[in-house]
């Protein structure tokens, strides 16, 4: 799941620092330097200028229904003083966030937020809910999280 996302922004970031740097775009790195995860967090902290929550929505794909998924929202820091991360909360009790409370995101960094989502018990129905994610100094992040109940 991430592997796809992580392609995409990479590329995205590079196309963007190229026509930033007046520079022709270049093909993003090769994927047998650092994992998705950590490419992730590469891009983010290349495109995000203060703290932001990547991906912007989490799809978590389709799973056998009342099973959950999992998946992680990166907390980044592309700004210039650290933040104190209050802590991440789900809109419902079918979504389940690791404690992230009392974090310092420091600048350049990145912080894994895993979740995990159960899926409607409905086969073929979708579940979409929100993370919010809470930093000193910031309005709340809100982050759509979407799980597909396998149809059969």
């Amino acid at each position: 799941r991430f592997a796809g996302a992580a392609a995409a922004l990479t590329a995205a970031a590079g196309a963007a620092l190229a026509l930033a740097q007046d520079a022709p775009a270049r093909a993003p790195a090769p994927a047998a330097g650092p994992g998705a995860d950590e490419q992730l967090a590469l891009v983010a902290e290349a495109l995000c200028t203060d703290v932001c929550a990547l991906p912007a929505e989490l799809d978590l794909g389709e799973v056998t229904p009342g099973e959950a998924g999992s998946g992680s929202i990166w907390l980044t820091n592309g700004g210039e003083r650290p933040w104190m991360v209050h802590g991440a909360e789900p809109s419902c009790g079918c979504t389940a966030v690791t404690d992230v409370a009392g974090t310092i995101l420091v600048p350049g960094a990145a912080v894994e937020i895993p979740l995990v989502m159960e899926a409607p018990r409905e086969p073929g129905a979708e579940r979409e809910k929100h993370v919010e994610v809470h930093v000193e100094g910031h309005a709340p992040l809100r982050v759509p999280v979407r799980i597909r109940a396998a149809s059969g």
